[in-house]
């Protein structure tokens, strides 16, 4: 079975096409990655420690940039702002797209850009490994500030809602189905900056209604510039 490496920089579209074709492929992050996303995430936790001004993580989104969240809400504000987007529609994706788009993000993420922690990296990738691919809609993406819905989606059922095909089962992801002994769909939580990082790129609409996204339409959802993967700005 073929494993990628993923360090936020070297991810190929080779790599992308055996996903694509199906194929059984195990991910791992590259230490240095894991070190820069470490060094990223204490920038984070120092910001708001000394209480600094910063939009989308001590703040509202949008019109509200300019309103103020207490320290007590700031995980509750990441979670709303995930659920608030989930308003895709449609037949599900099928699932061997959904896998690549889990690559692209997760590959995103770990240019040490996002501020997301280090054990949300090793989380997202033990998920895709027991072969947990989330469930989103096909519709619902206007591209234009990213795919917010379909990643909503996607990062909504790693919080326990929706739910997800594991090992080709389509399964409900919340709390009460993780309480089977069995079950790999078992929600996590993440903190302040992670879920905004994860709903923030443009994985999905690289490709097209059928499925073959052209080089040119995918290279920009690999980390190599795209302001959009940084998450945190």
């Amino acid at each position: 079975m073929k494993t990628l490496h993923l360090d936020g920089t070297s991810l190929s579209l080779d790599d992308l096409a055996t996903l694509a074709r199906g194929a059984e492929v195990r991910i791992d992050v590259t230490p240095a990655a894991l070190e820069a996303v470490q060094r990223s995430r204490e920038l984070v936790e120092e910001r708001v420690r000394a209480g600094d001004v910063v939009y989308g993580l001590t703040t509202g989104f949008g019109k509200l940039k300019n309103v103020a969240i207490a320290a007590e809400d700031l995980d509750r504000l990441q979670q709303n702002l995930v659920l608030s987007h989930c308003c895709g529609v449609g037949e599900p994706m099928p699932a061997r797209e959904v896998r690549v788009a889990q690559v692209l993000r997760l590959n995103g993420l770990v240019r040490g850009y996002s501020g997301i922690r280090v054990e949300l990296v090793e989380a997202l990738v033990r998920l895709f490994n027991a072969g947990f691919v989330p469930v989103v809609p096909q519709q619902g993406s206007v591209g234009a500030s990213g795919d917010l819905a379909p990643l909503a989606h996607m990062a909504a059922t790693y919080m326990g809602h929706g739910e997800a095909w594991v090992r080709g089962e389509r399964q409900p992801t919340g709390e009460e189905n993780s309480r089977r002994p069995s079950s790999t769909a078992r929600p996590f939580s993440s903190r302040h900056s992670s879920k905004a990082a994860k709903v923030t790129g443009a994985p999905l609409s690289s490709r097209t209604r059928r499925s073959r996204p052209s080089p040119s339409a995918a290279r920009p959802s690999m980390g190599r510039g795209d302001p959009r993967e940084r998450g945190v700005t």
